[in-house]
C-alpha cells in the first residue's frame, strides 16, 4: 500500500515480518528495512494497511486462528503501531516499534474481534474521529 507521500511503501513478509522503505520511487535502489512484531501468529501477515495522513501508522492483520474465546482476551489477529520508524539501511537495525494488539481488550465480551481469521484491513478517515479501521474476515480454505 502506498501512503500519501507516494514514496512509502509497507508489505507483509511470507516470514511474519513487515517490510517498509521510505524511498520506494527509487526503483531498485530504493531500501528496505523489516521489522518484527513480537508474539505473532506464524505466518504471513494476510494484509498491511498505512494511514494515508501518517506514514508512521500502520496496521496489520493475520489469517490464522489461536484457539481464544475473543469474549474473554484479543484474539491476536490485528496489531497497529504508529511510530514506524526510518529505513536508512537495510544493515542498520530499525529501532523496533511498539505493537498493540486492536482484536480487543480484556473481558471485552462481544466488542472483541472474534477468534476468525482476516483476509484484510483498512484506514479510512471518519467525520467523527479522525480514524477508523475496518477488517475483513475470512477462512484460509474458502469453501468452493
Amino acid at each position: 500500500m502506498v501512503a500519501a507521500d507516494n514514496n512509502t511503501m509497507v508489505v507483509g513478509l511470507m516470514n511474519g515480518k513487515v517490510a517498509f522503505t521510505r524511498n520506494v520511487l527509487s526503483g531498485e535502489s530504493s531500501v528496505w528495512c523489516e521489522i518484527a512484531i513480537p508474539d505473532l501468529p506464524q505466518g504471513a501477515p494476510a494484509n498491511v494497511a498505512m494511514d494515508p495522513t501518517d506514514t508512521h501508522t500502520v496496521v496489520v492483520a493475520y489469517n490464522t486462528t489461536w484457539g481464544i474465546d475473543g469474549r474473554l482476551a484479543p484474539t491476536k489477529h490485528v496489531f497497529i503501531s504508529k511510530n514506524v520508524g526510518t529505513c536508512e539501511s537495510p544493515d542498520v537495525p530499525v529501532p523496533v516499534p511498539l505493537w498493540q494488539d486492536i482484536s480487543g481488550v480484556p473481558n471485552g465480551g462481544a466488542s472483541n474481534l472474534p477468534d476468525l481469521p482476516l483476509l484484510g484491513v483498512a484506514i479510512y478517515e471518519t467525520k467523527w474521529d479522525g480514524r477508523e479501521f475496518s477488517a475483513t474476515p475470512g477462512y484460509e480454505n474458502e469453501p468452493e
